[in-house]
């Protein structure tokens, strides 16, 4: 430095005297003259580094003052040298008030013993001594901040820290979430009444809580990092366990039902929901497993089973029930009406043959009776089932009409229909339950009905082609319907009129079989009434055209030969176990010139089948020994050379829907139900003998 200094004074000497070099005389002068420029070059040097150094400590101070970490320097007792704005501010104090202040004074009582121990390992030359500590404003108000302290300087008198304050109040508010969210859900879970497992990827316990320690009767302690084979798993189920903890482990979360067992062994079944918890990176880290015992639940499933079963069971014990009941009350109306048609062709007074029609009557009133509570149970629960068949409405409305007009003129009532011009020429449907409709309302109008008319129409009232909806209507001239009657004349074994001193007599089911059957069809009903005018019934219906000709009748179902005129004398073999039924059949077919051969069960009619040949076999279903069904059987196998392809007609009380169909499945050609209608039985033998005709040919 001295050099550099002498050097470039004697340069600057040299540029004013000309010459660098100095006489004798004026050596001492010219040293004199060097050693006061290096004393100006020294001091203008001094002037430069004093005016850097103030820029410098000016940087500084603006650095230090506009920092946004709160910055401080302290001496080894912790007390203010110097502070920044942002520590003033943190500290909620003016700089010039926190000089030579203890800095623990603005801190919660609760952190002073920790400010000091780091503090004392400043002093004490550690390195990265950090501190979370409170502070306490003059309002009450507590701040979070992290307090970083580290030795600056020693001297022998003196040392000064350097310390930085930094408020993380929003960190420690998270933490302080993050930890109540934690006791939250660590209450939840130890109280939740479901028990709760959490296990990690390796299937090791990570926590329980007390419901799954009383379900499985472990305590806490003793589950927590246990990994597999489970204690509360039974052993014979290791595999099922393996099994379902990886399909957890692939799948993320697992719906299963298994069974654990206790402390004690006893076994019982739980429903477990396995969800994952997630890493942050996206995979798999625990398993929070919630399970019940469902002991319970199964045993209420299996008495629900039960119950169902036993409801199914009762169900088909009615089935079974109004079955044998429309057989056995079928039965002897059979064999009463049968006689009466019997008595009928003998020859009687007009007093004696009006006493008959009227038994007639009587019985065909009881047995309308039975079907109507047949069909109304069939209804109520649900098994009635329609057909869906081509059926032509002129002919239906027609063959339902003619068939009251006798039951109308003897009333002197008008029976008339109607037809709208557009109404399809068929549709799509069950022509016996469009029929039972047709007949109820018209035979409850024609009852009701002391003078005037009964007129029936069908129209239809579709704005669009493609769906067509049916109205009928069925309008009488008759009493009429009490208003506070209408709205339970449709339910069942109701009547507008249930006093004893009633005038019309009946079981109050026909309107609400009515119902029911336009409600399985999709379709609706109202009615309309006034006193002493008249009743109007209207039913909207749902119905499908059918395209093409004229539709075949959905009763002509038997077979595809057609009854044609009269019949050659056959020769029949007749199986019927009730005397009376035997008896009336035998006499009927033999007057309309049949042979008849009768037995009593379906053994004999086997035995009497392998003597002689017979054109067809007329069989009950309900015979001792050997009913119809099996005795069909044997027949259609040619056991024992009976003849395979002999004309079976099934002749049966059994007439619920379905009953027909059961019959021909199992190998019967032909069905009459009983009671025996005459033109039924004459359809049937011309059906015969069109069936042998085409056999022989």
């Amino acid at each position: 430095m001295n050099d550099t200094l002498r050097n470039k004074a004697l340069e600057i000497l040299s540029r004013q005297s000309g010459d660098g070099h100095a006489h004798e005389e004026n050596k001492i002068l010219h040293e004199m003259r060097i050693h006061q420029i290096e004393l100006e070059l020294q001091n203008e040097e001094l002037s430069s580094r004093q005016e850097e150094l103030l820029k410098l400590k000016d940087e500084y101070e603006t650095l230090f003052e506009a920092a946004p970490g709160g910055y401080l320097l302290l001496d080894g007792q912790g007390a203010v040298i110097k502070a920044n704005r942002t520590a003033s501010d943190m500290l909620g104090a003016p700089c010039g008030k926190l000089l030579r202040k203890p800095l623990v004074i603005y801190l919660d009582a609760q952190d002073h013993v920790r400010f000091f121990s780091a503090v004392n390992d400043a002093v004490r030359g550690a390195s990265g001594v950090v501190r979370q500590l409170r502070l306490k404003a003059k309002t009450g108000d507590i701040s979070h901040i992290r307090f970083q302290v580290r030795l600056l300087n020693r001297s022998e008198d003196s040392v000064q820290l350097v310390a930085s304050l930094t408020d993380i109040s929003d960190v420690a508010e998270a933490q302080k979430q993050l930890k109540e969210a934690e006791k939250q859900q660590r209450s939840i879970i130890q109280n939740a009444g479901l028990g709760i497992v959490v296990v990690d990827n390796r299937g090791f316990h990570v926590d329980v809580n007390e419901a799954f320690c009383r379900l499985t009767g472990f305590p806490r302690d003793e589950l927590l990092d246990l990994g597999p084979p489970f204690p509360y798993w039974p052993r014979q189920r290791m595999d099922s366990l393996r099994r379902d903890l990886s399909r957890i482990i692939a799948r993320g979360k697992a719906q299963l039902e298994t069974t654990f067992q206790t402390r004690e062994g006893r076994e019982f079944p739980v429903s477990i929901t396995a969800s994952s918890i997630l890493s942050s990176g996206n995979v798999p880290k625990a398993f929070i497993c919630i399970v019940q015992d469902i002991s319970e639940l199964k045993e209420t499933h299996e008495k629900l089973v039960a119950a169902k079963n036993a409801a199914e069971a009762a169900d088909m014990a009615k089935s079974r029930f109004l079955a044998n009941m429309s057989h056995e009350i079928r039965t002897p109306i059979s064999g009463i009406m049968g006689m009466l048609q019997l008595a009928l062709t003998t020859r009687l007074d007009d007093e004696q043959r009006n006493y008959l029609h009227t038994a007639m009557d009587s019985a065909k009133g009881l047995l309308t009776v039975i079907n109507d509570i047949l069909d109304f149970s069939k209804i109520e629960a649900g098994r009635m089932e329609m057909r869906s068949d081509p059926v032509n409405l002129e002919r239906l409305t027609q063959s339902v009409t003619d068939s009251f007009s006798n039951q109308a003129a003897l009333g002197r009532v008008g029976l008339s229909y109607t037809l709208g011009n557009d109404l399809p020429k068929r549709i799509r449907g069950d022509e016996g339950r469009l029929r039972q409709i047709l007949n109820n309302l018209i035979a409850n109008s024609i009852k009701f009905t002391s003078r005037g008319e009964v007129r029936v129409g069908l129209w239809n009232i579709s704005p669009a082609p493609e769906r067509t909806r049916l109205l009928l209507t069925v309008e009488d001239t008759g009493c009429g319907i009490p208003d506070k009657a209408l709205n339970r004349i449709f339910d069942s074994f109701a009547q507008a009129d249930d006093s004893y001193s009633r005038k019309h007599q009946g079981a109050g089911l026909g309107l609400n079989i009515v119902r029911g059957l336009v409600q399985m069809m999709g379709g609706s009903l109202c009615v309309e009434s006034e006193m002493e005018r008249g009743t109007a019934v209207f039913i909207s219906l749902p119905v499908e055209e059918v395209p093409g000709q004229a539709a075949r009748s959905s009763t002509s179902t038997d077979t595809e030969i057609e009854p044609t005129g009269g019949t050659r004398p056959l020769k029949i073999l007749l199986a019927e176990d009730n005397l009376v039924n035997r008896t009336f059949a035998t006499q009927l077919l033999s007057r309309i010139g049949h042979e008849v051969v009768a037995v009593e069960n379906g053994q004999a009619v086997v035995e009497a089948l392998r003597k002689q040949p017979f054109d067809c076999v007329f069989m009950d279903v309900q015979m001792p020994e050997l009913d119809g069904v099996e005795t069909t059987r044997l027949i259609r196998a040619g056991s024992d050379g009976l003849p395979q392809d002999t004309v079976i007609v099934a002749m049966t009380a059994y007439a619920m829907k379905g009953d027909k169909e059961v019959f021909l499945d199992k190998g019967m050609d032909f069905y009459l139900s009983k009671p025996l209608d005459m033109k039924e039985l004459h359809a049937i033998l011309a059906r015969v003998q069109q069936l042998l005709d085409k056999r022989g040919s």
